[in-house]
């Protein structure tokens, strides 16, 4: 096969994707029974126009501790309902499903 050529090609596809994940965020839905208990009182109280500092006494009142086992606060009170808050705006954002989206087109090279 003297004097033959084989022309080699170099030619190779290129092209981008994106993927967006959620699950990169730490998980904190560590809340038991009890707690939720305690968050839908909380709100019912909030909802019949008490304040924190009545919601904190009235749980002192009922011996209802917090999890660390101490007495209530109105500050403890606000934390909570925020700290609830905090956990379901997270909780929705890693259940979010993103579609897989090109970027740009494909290209051959060489």
């Amino acid at each position: 096969m003297k004097g033959e050529k084989h022309q080699v090609s170099n030619f190779y596809l290129t092209f981008s994707i994106s993927k967006r994940y959620n699950n990169l965020t730490k998980d904190l839905s560590q809340w038991n029974s009890k707690q939720e208990e305690i968050y839908s009182l909380i709100k019912s109280l909030q909802n019949k126009g008490m304040g924190y500092r009545k919601i904190s006494n009235y749980l002192n009142f009922k011996k209802i501790k917090t999890k660390r086992n101490t007495t209530w606060t109105n500050s403890k009170i606000h934390s909570y309902l925020k700290r609830y808050k905090e956990r379901t705006k997270r909780q929705n954002y890693r259940n979010k499903f993103y579609e897989m989206k090109w970027i740009g087109k494909m290209k051959l090279r060489d």
